[in-house]
């Protein structure tokens, strides 16, 4: 990928992503974690999940297997809304990868339930990182922040200079908060801190088994779907 880059005279953050089969431990290439780990680290990855079918109970013990991961891996808890927390955090962080935001099954009536905690949630986010010295920021966005507006005559596929109008009709709460949210994070970067580099991943859906009981909104709408409770679906 470093020929390829150098080639484009660009420079991407590298995610990668492995599997593991059985109980066994191993990915479908046969490794262990720890063996998987020595033959990508060479790519220098900005990160790297690995996934199992067979739940997370049975995922566990295999990410301890790496040489201290105990040590390397921590957990806070954090408010979108408020301050305390934020800088202790990111101190001493490579990179954020910001994935929090509302998104509930069901719409809000009133569509600063969603927009608020995203918005602030974000830009909380990204002044903790700037005062952290932390350079690379990675903000789960959706494609939703882009194809809520009409196209320009002439052009018939959205793309990366798309952005979706908040006030649109079709703009429901948590279309409006996303879009804000990133417009906010780009607009954050602009004037207040160009030393970040920002990437912003505009997805469709998130999809992935979940480490505990709590599914959380796009899971449910899986269930949803294979329960036949939408009327749309068979």
């Amino acid at each position: 990928c470093e020929e390829i880059f150098a080639e484009k005279g660009i420079h991407l953050p590298v995610m990668i992503s492995g599997t593991i089969t059985d109980l066994s431990g191993r990915t479908l290439s046969g490794q262990t974690p720890t063996a998987f780990w020595h033959s990508i680290r060479h790519a220098r990855p900005f990160t790297v999940g690995l996934n199992c079918a067979l739940g997370a109970a049975a995922m566990r013990p295999h990410l301890a297997e790496p040489a201290g991961l105990e040590e390397r891996l921590t957990f806070v808890a954090l408010d979108l809304g408020h301050d305390a927390g934020w800088s202790e955090a990111v101190a001493g962080a490579a990179a954020l990868v910001h994935t929090a935001s509302p998104f509930p099954l069901e719409e809000p009536k009133n569509a600063d339930e969603l927009v608020r905690p995203a918005v602030d949630g974000t830009l909380r986010a990204l002044r903790a990182t700037q005062a952290a010295g932390v350079g690379r920021v990675v903000l789960t966005s959706s494609i939703v922040a882009v194809c809520y507006g009409e196209l320009p005559a002439g052009k018939t596929v959205y793309d990366e200079s798309d952005w979706t109008d908040p006030e649109a009709q079709t703009a429901t709460p948590y279309v409006k908060s996303k879009t804000l949210a990133e417009r906010g994070a780009w607009h954050f970067v602009e004037t207040e801190a160009p030393e970040l580099r920002l990437t912003a991943i505009n997805a469709g859906f998130v999809l992935g088994p979940p480490l505990d009981d709590r599914i959380g909104t796009s899971l449910q709408v899986i269930q949803r779907m294979l329960a036949a409770k939408d009327p749309a679906l068979p």
